[in-house]
């Protein structure tokens, strides 16, 4: 039988967010009430009006969304949409389902190092608005809190006068006293015990190895004994860990042992891929011996190749991958196609998505599939869009990774940062007693508004590559979320499911 119309209003270059009741043992969605909440961003008051947007729900099983411009008919023979010319069909199948969602997330920085407060009375209004779920709705990201083996043998603060160095010559110990968690305590204080009560609760600790900036001693360990520097890079990882479930009772879910490892930062100087694998090995070793049941998300290399060429090294050592709970990778570099905004708006949303970066991605999701794991887009940067073409162009991103890549988690760069860092790819931005939201924060806000951790993406189309449109089935809940952006420069005014 077909379902109740539905009519939500598209502007030209929006997005809209649908909430439905979802219908217990139907592949569709059905209207209750008013069925959820509605917002949309417009792009300018001179944007030409266009024809009625309609989508009409059909019985039998629905179409299976291949592309922007392609169609893939069930077995069943399908009923074709009836709607007026010139209008957009939007088909659910929400019974044909793909990955579980996380969450949105971003390097997290606490800005009071030093006891120097940076954020000021903007604090707790700022993180209110970053990871209160009426806000942007970040429940993810890696808390920096490294280095931490070092002393200060003069005194100060800081990174210039740090003394980076082993906390002792046995990584079967941590002896405490040679490890210094100032930034550590300051991160707990100043921002978890603020933002974990608002929603931010399945973040990592960014410890983890870095023989070119944080831990620059191991790599005179290596070129000794290169059993011995695997255990000590696993006890540098895993020490931050044992202190937080230690003293705060907090295990994190996951956790991130290298950034950039071999391209990029290039953090693991020197280092080479059989060398990423024996870190994850050594690294996860360790996890189980100090009973932390965390798994690790790697290798987050600077491209989506890199990272797909170490996560195939790890994850076809049968040791390695079982440590392994998501693959995750970057879009560099910043004149990349999904980096690059302009080089975004002109590809995925112009309805013509690079088939380049579609076989990587598609590639990425194969391999995590293929081990029951998954993928995490956890850094971008730097794309040189304002406001507006950034909340467009992250927008269409975050679909993308979420349609061709089956991502469970999204980053941007920084949860904030000072507001002369230029960046609309950070989350936020701070001044003197001021802060905003840029446009990756709204464009992920649209998302998480609807779309919320433990989810699951079904499958969703349209008829136009114009209009795109994700779904995610929310059974705990018993809704169906929906984010529509339209890319064309006239208005859709509705919509039918």
């Amino acid at each position: 039988m077909l379902r109740k119309r539905i009519t939500v209003a598209i502007r030209a270059l929006t997005l809209v967010l649908c909430v439905l009741s979802l219908a217990v043992g139907s592949g569709l969605a059905q209207k209750s009430g008013r069925g959820g909440s509605k917002s949309s961003t417009k792009s300018s008051s001179n944007s030409k009006r266009g024809k009625t947007v309609q989508a009409t729900p059909i019985s039998g099983p629905p179409s299976i969304y291949v592309s922007p411009n392609k169609w893939k008919p069930d077995p069943a023979p399908t009923p074709t949409p009836k709607h007026a010319p010139g209008t957009v069909a939007i088909i659910i199948a929400a019974s044909n389902r793909h990955q579980v969602w996380e969450g949105f997330g971003a390097s997290t920085e606490q800005y009071s190092d030093c006891g120097n407060d940076q954020i000021g009375s903007s604090r707790v209004p700022l993180w209110q608005a970053i990871y209160g779920q009426s806000g942007v709705g970040l429940t993810m990201g890696d808390l920096h809190i490294n280095p931490y083996e070092l002393t200060y043998p003069n005194g100060g603060c800081g990174w210039n006068a740090q003394s980076r160095q082993n906390d002792d010559n046995d990584p079967n110990n941590f002896n405490w006293a040679g490890f210094n968690f100032a930034d550590s305590d300051a991160m707990k204080k100043d921002l978890v015990d603020i933002a974990q009560p608002l929603g931010f609760n399945n973040y990592m600790l960014r410890g983890g190895v870095s023989t070119r900036y944080q831990d620059p001693w191991l790599n005179d360990i290596r070129s000794k004994n290169y059993d011995l520097y695997l255990q000590e890079a696993a006890e540098n990882v895993v020490a931050p860990l044992r202190r937080w479930k230690d003293l705060y009772g907090i295990v994190p879910r996951f956790d991130q042992p290298m950034n950039e490892p071999l391209t990029g930062n290039n953090e693991l100087y020197g280092a080479t891929q059989q060398e990423v694998v024996d870190i994850v090995k050594a690294v996860g070793a360790k996890l189980k011996a100090e009973g932390l049941n965390i798994k690790l998300v790697v290798p987050s290399e600077e491209t989506e190749e890199a990272s797909l060429s170490d996560a195939q090294a790890i994850m076809s050592d049968p040791v390695a991958r079982q440590y392994v709970g998501a693959i995750a990778f970057h879009t560099y570099p910043y004149e990349s196609v999904y980096t690059n905004i302009a080089s975004l708006l002109s590809t995925s949303g112009s309805g013509n998505p690079d088939a380049r970066r579609i076989a990587v991605r598609n590639q990425i999701r194969t391999l995590a599939a293929q081990f029951g794991v998954e993928v995490w887009m956890t850094e971008v940067c730097c794309g040189g869009g304002n406001f507006f073409d950034t909340l467009r162009g992250r927008a269409i991103h975050i679909h993308d990774e979420m349609v061709y890549t089956d991502v469970s988690s999204y980053w941007g760069m920084f949860n904030t940062g000072p507001d002369t860092s230029n960046t609309e790819d950070n989350i936020s931005t701070f001044g003197a007693g001021t802060f905003r939201i840029t446009g990756m924060g709204r464009a992920m806000g649209h998302y998480s508004h609807v779309i919320k951790q433990g989810a699951i993406r079904v499958d969703a189309g349209s008829s136009d590559s114009l209009v795109q449109v994700v779904a995610f089935r929310d059974d705990l809940r018993g809704k169906l979320g929906l984010v529509l952006i339209n890319n064309a420069g006239l208005a859709r005014p509705s919509l039918l499911l």
